[in-house]
């Protein structure tokens, strides 16, 4: 119900009524102020849900701001940072394959940048988990 609707009520209700009126016409002041008092709480809900969507859509650019700055390290790391020495034999052999199908364990084929993405997401996963079940 909008607010001119129900000033329109409100006028309406402030008319004398004869004493013959039914009883719900003498109790048109409540029932209109419970109408109030629900738009004011519906109100009050509409505003929280926009809040909360809000954190939503602001975590989702976060989330998605922290996997591209997950991107670049891996890009960085595999085309700069000699990841073939140092990573690759950490990274188990399942994950390899999956980007590089062709990969035998050769490091002419050298490191995708999504595999070592995934790696450091499983390693990030694990400690996430570790410290959880430490907290309990």
């Amino acid at each position: 119900m909008d607010a001119k609707y129900l000033a329109e009520i409100k006028a309406r209700c402030e008319a004398d009524l004869p004493d013959v009126a039914a009883p719900v016409f003498r109790d048109r002041k409540a029932l209109l102020a419970e109408v109030e008092r629900q738009n004011k709480e519906y109100d009050e809900q509409d505003n929280a849900h926009h809040k909360l969507f809000m954190a939503y859509c602001e975590q989702q650019k976060q989330i998605a701001t922290l996997k591209k700055a997950l991107e670049l390290m891996a890009t960085y790391l595999v085309h700069f940072g000699r990841i073939d020495e140092m990573l690759c034999d950490d990274i188990p052999q399942p994950l390899h394959l999956k980007y590089q199908p062709k990969n035998d364990g050769d490091y002419e084929n050298g490191p995708c940048i999504q595999c070592v993405q995934e790696y450091f997401q499983q390693q990030a996963q694990q400690t996430h988990e570790t410290q959880e079940e430490a907290e309990k």
